[in-house]
């Protein structure tokens, strides 16, 4: 239970920046207004479950988890007094499981494309 939280909390981040960047690769489909509508309502719930997590992190389980730095092999985190050690591959993985359960998952979440204008 407490390692899931504390991956969310380090993938949650990551997946809301990947989503952003695949956002702005799908402004030049022709169809990308649908695709938009998605990954907003995504990024959108991202952002909701990470304040969540967040406050519940600091309040419930008095974790303190901080960011130290990476290098090509490691990636280094704090929590508490202990330090966690990920790899890109390890991290690349936990963010792609995360997206996917948003996406179509047990997170997946409803959108509507509204009035978007389509592109062509």
């Amino acid at each position: 239970m407490k390692n899931e939280l504390i991956h969310q909390y380090i993938t949650l981040p990551l997946a809301i920046n990947v989503f952003r960047r695949d956002r702005n690769t799908f402004a030049h489909f022709k169809f990308g207004n649908v695709y938009q509508a998605k990954i907003d309502s995504c990024i959108d719930q991202l952002k909701n479950d990470f304040y969540n997590l967040k406050q519940e992190m600091y309040t419930k389980h008095h974790i303190d988890l901080k960011y130290l730095g990476k290098n090509k092999n490691e990636v280094r985190y704090k929590m508490n007094r202990e330090i966690l050690i990920f790899s890109p591959n390890e991290l690349r993985q936990m963010t792609r499981d995360v997206m996917r359960s948003y996406l179509y998952g047990n997170k997946a979440v409803p959108f509507e494309v509204g009035n978007r204008p389509w592109t062509i």
